[in-house]
């Protein structure tokens, strides 16, 4: 279990690194002496990723005397006025009736080593097939779970994938350059699981930072410690500020912990202590939908890397692509 550091004088927290390189409290200058507190994990880690993924469901579908106060609390806060927003405009939407919060699971192999993708949350249109995300995985468990196995949902009639469209082309054509396939040894997880139109509600009112990442902190962490991904891509700026705050500690390349712009950690890649047991590789790149003039180039950047990074993390394990 993790340990919190506090510092007896001015009670503020440290890491690990800031105890470890200074006598006197870096945050109030008083001479240095530490409580440490075994911090409880919040929630019971299940051992699969179905394990998980149940889990998941329970706790979204129950929004009174929630499992989980910490997700409702964070879907009250910063999702559920952007929703009420839509709904006033699309009166007719299916989400008008539904009962739950909308959720979109991580999706794809259950697989130890594989590649882990994580972006952003995943947008909400009311009005468009954005809906069928989430109205067809919440229909019942068994839905919950197909959709986090393969993708797989219907719309007007039809059965589609969620990998088949655009945004994931980038996720598909990184997979497909060793060999390999979107969703088979590697899945898509999501920052925020819950559903916004905009981004603009991940960052706090001022726009310095990202919102607290209840959502985050308490489920792709405990699904990144069950997965085991060899390699872990991040997209985006949020995602990207979100790791490097969460892990930075754990980087062996420290130079990533100054990069302001996600432009400038484009393809950087590092080393990380996700557990006390468990080190992997992170690599950086741009969102999907970045509009940089250079998108082109930084994404043949990242594409090169992303190759050379997953075939030399595919070689370590004793097994090669096609």
């Amino acid at each position: 279990m993790p340990i919190k550091l506090i510092c007896q004088s001015c009670k503020q927290e440290l890491s690990e690194q800031e105890v470890k390189s200074n006598t006197c409290c870096p945050k109030c200058g008083s001479w240095l002496k530490v409580s440490r507190t075994v911090v409880p994990e919040l929630h019971e880690r299940p051992k699969s990723k179905m394990g998980f993924v149940k889990m998941l469901y329970s706790n979204v579908k129950k929004q009174q005397g929630s499992p989980c106060p910490e997700c409702d609390d964070c879907f009250q806060k910063n999702f559920k006025k952007a929703l009420e927003k839509q709904l006033k405009e699309h009166p007719d939407s299916e989400m008008a009736n539904f009962s739950s919060k909308p959720c979109f699971p991580p999706t794809g192999s259950a697989a130890e080593g594989q590649i882990l993708f994580i972006g952003t949350n995943p947008r909400l249109r009311l009005g468009s097939e954005d809906e069928h995300f989430y109205l067809e995985p919440m229909k019942d468990e068994d839905s919950f779970l197909r959709f986090s196995k393969k993708g797989d949902y219907e719309y007007d009639g039809l059965k589609h994938n969620l990998f088949a469209i655009p945004h994931y082309k980038i996720h598909r054509t990184a997979m497909k350059q060793i060999g390999g396939k979107l969703g088979d040894d590697s899945s898509a997880a999501e920052l925020f699981m819950c559903a916004s139109h905009k981004s603009d509600n991940l960052y706090d009112a001022g726009g310095g930072g990202l919102v607290d990442c209840t959502c985050a902190n308490l489920y792709l962490v405990n699904y990144m410690k069950i997965v085991k991904p060899r390699l872990i891509v991040c997209l985006g700026s949020p995602t990207s500020k979100w790791f490097v705050k969460k892990f930075g500690e754990g980087m062996k390349n420290k130079k990533i912990l100054f990069g302001t712009r996600i432009e400038e950690l484009n393809a950087e890649y590092s080393k990380v202590r996700i557990t006390p047991n468990f080190t992997t590789t992170v690599l950086f790149t741009v969102h999907p939908n970045n509009h940089s003039p250079n998108i082109t180039w930084l994404q043949i950047q990242f594409m090169g890397r992303f190759k050379r990074l997953a075939k030399k993390k595919k070689k370590a394990k004793g097994e090669l692509w096609n």
